[in-house]
């Protein structure tokens, strides 16, 4: 099970493509790819199909698609408890995100890799900023109003 598997996150990366414009369709199928990859908790496969669709979005200039593959790589890293690599993706991710949806889940996420490095006052940053990354889904508010409340510990 994953780390953060208590917490509700978006099920598919193409929840965070409502406001952009669906990029290639290569990028497209190798996302999702990497979403039926990580659903079958094959972190090898999801990790091959999100670097390949981050390479072609990174070649046809796809900055949503980029955003997404590199989340990807972020999920798949926290799926195989790889921490340091896991907040690497998800700054990566916010350098070149968006969508609002991602932007809040990827500040969640490093709150929470924080919290778990009891380093509260930056995981705190991170949360604050996820609750103003815009027009968010009610799931992310609560996730983000969660850690501001609560240090985020593993799932038992």
């Amino acid at each position: 099970r994953s780390t953060f598997s208590a917490a509700a996150a978006p099920r598919s990366l193409h929840e965070f493509s409502s406001d952009a414009k669906l990029g290639d369709n290569a990028v497209e199928t190798l996302l999702a790819d990497g979403e039926d990859a990580m659903a079958r908790h094959d972190v090898s496969s999801a990790r091959k199909a999100y670097q390949a669709a981050l390479e072609k979005a990174s070649d046809a200039a796809d900055s949503s698609g980029r955003a997404r593959a590199l989340y990807g790589l972020a999920l798949a890293a926290t799926e195989a408890k790889q921490a340091e690599v896991a907040k690497t993706f998800f700054q990566q991710t916010l350098e070149v995100a968006r969508e609002p949806q991602l932007l809040a889940w990827s500040h969640i996420y490093l709150g929470r890799l924080l919290d778990m490095e009891n380093r509260r006052d930056s995981a705190v940053r991170q949360y604050k900023q996820a609750l103003e990354s815009g027009d968010i889904a009610p799931s992310a508010r609560q996730a983000a109003q969660k850690g501001l409340e609560t240090p985020f510990s593993k799932p038992k």
